[in-house]
């Protein structure tokens, strides 16, 4: 956010209330994004990021036409998820009829999961559905635009990796947001559209911080 220009040797009291002003804001009217906190080293979920990027001979299915798939008996050879393994987790697993993943998603996940890059607990939604990200995938680096950074996710509810955007909120009072459209074309057999999990708009203070996850 930027202001008119002001002439400082015209009035050199604009810094100083500007400062103060900006002391007497909370965080989160500062632009913190109180929707996301970071994960300790050590953490459950620390743990069961680095376990879920090992590869796994009974879940890893290779991406290949004709491939034969192994049957796999739900969750006897996946890592239980964090909202499971945690006993203050609020949320519990749901369950799943399979635990497979294509072996490409598990190595490009494992790639993100540098020591030296942060990780961080993301809320979506309304009801606060909570996902685990390292480093981004893909991020934008224009000057202009939404800022949008892709992350292959870990579902704490449901202990699969899945595809997250996080971007800031479009100007346009008449944009629709991207998990809308989405559930829009979910049930059209013409369609061939990523499957919604859930998305949401982060709101703070009557501001927006970042958009349809």
């Amino acid at each position: 956010m930027v202001t008119k220009p002001v002439f400082y040797l015209d009035d050199p009291s604009v810094l100083p209330r500007l400062i103060c002003r900006l002391t007497h804001l909370t965080d989160e009217q500062q632009g913190l994004d109180t929707s996301v906190t970071r994960v300790q080293v050590g953490s459950v979920e620390y743990k069961f990021m680095h376990e879920l990027g090992h590869s796994n001979y009974d879940l890893d299915i290779p991406y290949k036409e004709g491939t034969e798939l192994r049957p796999v008996t739900p969750s006897s050879s996946a890592p239980a998820s964090p909202s499971s393994a945690a006993p203050d987790a609020s949320q519990s697993p749901e369950p799943s009829d399979d635990e497979r993943v294509f072996r490409y998603v598990r190595e490009g996940y494992a790639k993100t999961l540098e020591d030296v890059w942060p990780r961080y607990c993301i809320k979506v939604g309304e009801e606060g559905r909570e996902f685990l990200v390292a480093k981004p995938v893909s991020s934008a680096e224009e000057l202009f635009g939404r800022g949008c950074n892709c992350y292959i996710a870990v579902d704490c509810t449901t202990g699969k990796l899945v595809w997250l955007k996080d971007s800031w909120r479009p100007v346009g009072e008449r944009s629709t947001p991207e998990g809308e459209v989405l559930k829009a074309f979910a049930d059209d057999p013409k369609m061939s559209v990523p499957t919604l999990i859930c998305h949401g708009y982060v709101k703070q203070s009557g501001a927006t911080f970042h958009g349809p996850t």
